[in-house]
């Protein structure tokens, strides 16, 4: 299969090529079906696609699920007939894209040898099915959308979309200034102790004294062009597969702060924190959530808090 993709920003409808219908999210962005395309759909019939380590982070871009954003996803084992749904942890798909005779470009969607199906009866189930050749159930048309001035306008100025408050979301991403690349350890600004991977299990986090070994290290990834990172550990899963810093779903308080092989976004708030210099909150986009250290005790516990002022939520970042 080809490998080259179209997705040079914007956002697109995906038809499928056996039954004509969209990829439409529904119920409050949680599950994810084949509906036929319509003008009132807008908010979940377009799709982003955003460059992550070698594939496609794919994103419900104008609706976010309650507990956060919302990306294309599934759940449980990896099987025929897995349902695909929307979840606040994204993954990254391979995507191929074929254009045809006509001009129009065929994408399928994949992990591993799982393809995104659209069932054959109903045309309703999206589901992962394996790979087969000409199979037009897992055939999808990218038509890129061109949003008018006037849905702009109305998106804008309703402020609060999906839970999220557009002015401020806008108003936090001018403002953030993210660490540069390169290594860095995280300092807590209370504890005074460094953002640790378990080097036994390679998925507990907690704080320990700062050694600067690779499971203390971090580095901060765009993803594609928004303004939102993933943190990737200095340490890798024990079948090589990167490491990055994400939560136990789902995202709530006193949620565990954990490494998994699957990148997620964490908006990164510069704060100033004292005469020491500079300091950020990760903070988990779509909530009122941060990483916050359980204590100041060695080993101590990271986990999502709420907003608070206090220390416990700021980290510095020192470049190696």
């Amino acid at each position: 299969m080809s490998t080259p993709t179209p997705f040079a920003g914007g956002t697109y409808t995906l038809f499928n090529d056996h039954h004509g219908k969209a990829l439409t999210a529904v119920k409050d962005a949680v599950e994810v079906v084949g509906e036929p395309y319509a003008e009132d759909k807008l908010l979940v019939q377009q799709w982003e696609f955003i460059p992550f380590s070698g594939g496609f982070v794919i994103r419900l871009p104008l609706l976010a699920k309650r507990d956060g954003p919302a990306f294309l996803t599934f759940e449980g084992k990896l099987s025929d007939g897995q349902i695909v749904k929307l979840g606040t942890h994204p993954m990254v798909w391979n995507v191929s894209c074929k254009r045809e005779d006509n001009g129009s470009e065929i994408v399928r969607l994949c992990t591993s040898r799982f393809h995104v199906d659209l069932d054959y009866h109903a045309g309703r189930k999206v589901q992962l099915i394996h790979y087969k050749q000409g199979e037009k159930c897992q055939r999808w048309y990218a038509r890129r959308c061109d949003f008018t001035t006037g849905l702009r306008r109305s998106l804008l100025n309703s402020h609060v979309v999906g839970g999220l408050d557009l002015e401020r979301e806008g108003a936090v991403a001018r403002n953030r200034v993210a660490p540069g690349p390169g290594p860095h350890i995280l300092l807590n600004g209370a504890a005074g102790r460094a953002l640790d991977v378990s080097a036994q299990g390679r998925r507990a986090i907690k704080c320990w004294s700062m050694h600067k070994e690779r499971n203390q290290q971090w580095e901060f990834i765009p993803i594609g062009d928004t303004t939102d990172y993933a943190i990737r550990s200095g340490i890798e899963a024990f079948d090589g597969r990167p490491l990055y810093l994400t939560v136990e779903a789902p995202a709530k308080e006193r949620a565990a702060v954990v490494a998994s092989p699957y990148p997620v976004p964490w908006r990164v708030e510069w704060s100033k924190m004292d005469a020491s210099g500079d300091a950020y909150r990760l903070h988990w986009p779509g909530t009122n959530f941060f990483i916050a250290v359980d204590g100041t005790q060695e080993g101590a516990n990271v986990r999502l808090t709420g907003f608070s002022p206090n220390k416990g939520q700021l980290w510095q970042a020192l470049l190696l």
